[in-house]
């Protein structure tokens, strides 16, 4: 497997666990939006996670209390990673990876000035791909030489 292959299998991934998110909590079919909040609860230090989403058509907000309490840092955590973040992350690896590929299909002479050297774009791109799949080091897959 390559690291392009690597990050690419990541990356799909980590975009079907957010359209399952999505669809499991039955914004898709509402034609709704996937942003999550955290507002508190009565309870000192405890949060409730929700989720706000505005309608389609008429920017209308639609807020849907889950039925469990978080304590706050874990509350915000969750709301943090919402599907839509995750989703746009997915979107900014694959334009990285599609920007290596890129890089890999120039002449040396095109890519020199970027690091002073032959294939210096392309390294750069290399680079920005083992940052990319360092996130994913603990999956069975990951080598050590892919390693920043």
């Amino acid at each position: 497997m390559t690291l392009v292959e690597f990050l690419t299998a990541r990356l799909d991934e980590d975009e079907q666990v957010a359209r399952w998110a999505i669809q499991y909590s039955g914004l898709r079919d509402r034609g709704l939006a996937e942003s999550w909040e955290v507002v508190r609860t009565g309870e000192e230090g405890r949060s409730l996670l929700i989720q706000t989403r505005y309608e389609a058509l008429r920017s209308k907000p639609v807020t849907e209390f889950y039925d469990a309490a978080f304590h706050r840092p874990l509350a915000d955590h969750i709301a943090r990673h919402d599907p839509a973040r995750v989703l746009r992350e997915v979107e900014a690896k694959r334009r990285l990876v599609e920007r290596y590929e890129r890089a890999v299909s120039q002449s040396a002479s095109v890519s020199q000035y970027i690091r002073g050297q032959d294939h210096g774009y392309e390294e750069a791109c290399r680079d920005a791909l083992h940052d990319a799949a360092a996130v994913y080091s603990d999956h069975p897959d990951y080598r050590e030489e892919w390693r920043p």
